[in-house]
């Protein structure tokens, strides 16, 4: 069965507890099954930065400009919490930069996150792009990927495990814990990341990961529902199987960005996505004219309502 998400609009949202409520209030009406909360700790001035800092989808366009310091990101753990207090819908991240982050610090604030909506948490996570980000972090750009894959396996332990002792090439743990532990032993990681402009071949080493070590493919909004795509799917289910897990329980959870796509644009792309086999369908809807909690639980059921509805008929086709 098809789950619908909402991405929470976290750059057109007022930084205010009334506005986030409304917007929850909103989503939990609207028959979506979760909400996604994007990450980023730190904005940056992108006149005073290095030549190559950021990338070319990052670049201004017609539906929506890059993000700077200027634009509120609200920390995703402490959001989530709010969320699992207000509405019943599952949540995730899409996706947090892991390599930023403390290991631990992030499964024990995953792990409260799990208890706090009852075992509702997916986290989605990715290996960030903004070399500023990780610098003024403190952290090193340069080996992340590396220190992604260990800190996966150290995450699952820390959340299966009382106690962890593990000697890593990043992580050092000499018989220590978290507690609590979190519902899901262990919560979901989804991976994001393996950009397909350059097909299937060019991506393997990043496909290889989210098989080998992943629950889940957290697809951007630029990665359309082609015969590329279905190859890299088959292709992360087929390395899942050959080390020991189910491919075929990997899940797919592709972004659909409402305001380019118009109507027409939607509904063609979630009957494709239905075709393909996607699992989860978010819909980003930034910038679709939202004014106030009545409006957007209005146009936010007629959303999920479409794109669920087109699915199943692409599904059916």
């Amino acid at each position: 069965m098809i789950q619908i998400g909402l991405q929470f609009p976290t750059r057109e949202i007022q930084p205010t507890r009334t506005a986030l409520a409304q917007w929850v209030d909103a989503a939990a009406e609207s028959g979506a099954d979760y909400l996604m909360v994007n990450d980023h700790v730190l904005g940056v001035e992108p006149a005073k930065q290095e030549a190559g800092w950021d990338k070319a989808w990052m670049h201004p366009s017609q539906h929506r400009t890059r993000y700077t310091w200027q634009d509120p990101w609200h920390e995703p753990f402490t959001l989530m919490s709010f969320m699992a207090a207000r509405c019943e819908l599952g949540l995730m991240t899409g996706v947090l930069v892991l390599p930023q982050r403390n290991t631990a610090l992030v499964a024990k604030q995953a792990a409260q996150v799990d208890i706090l909506s009852n075992g509702r948490l997916r986290l989605g996570v990715g290996v960030g792009w903004n070399a500023a980000e990780f610098a003024s972090m403190d952290m090193s750009f340069r080996d992340r990927g590396k220190r992604f894959s260990e800190q996966l396996v150290l995450l699952r332990r820390f959340w299966n495990e009382d106690v962890v002792t593990f000697q890593g090439e990043f992580h050092h743990v000499n018989a220590a814990g978290i507690a609590p532990r979190p519902m899901q032993q262990p919560i979901p990681l989804w991976l994001g990341g393996a950009s397909l402009t350059k097909g299937v071949a060019a991506a393997a080493k990043l496909l290889d990961r989210i098989g080998r070590l992943g629950d889940g493919w957290c697809l951007d909004s630029a990665t359309p529902p082609d015969t590329v795509t279905a190859e890299a799917i088959r292709f992360i289910r087929d390395t899942a199987d050959r080390n020991g897990r189910d491919g075929r329980a990997l899940g797919i959870d592709a972004r659909l960005c409402v305001l380019p796509l118009k109507k027409e644009g939607l509904i063609a792309r979630a009957e494709a996505w239905g075709k393909v086999g996607a699992t989860h369908l978010t819909l980003d809807a930034y910038g679709i004219g939202i004014t106030g909690q009545a409006d957007a639980t209005t146009k936010l059921r007629e959303l999920v309502t479409l794109t669920r509805d087109s699915y199943y008929k692409g599904q059916a086709g």
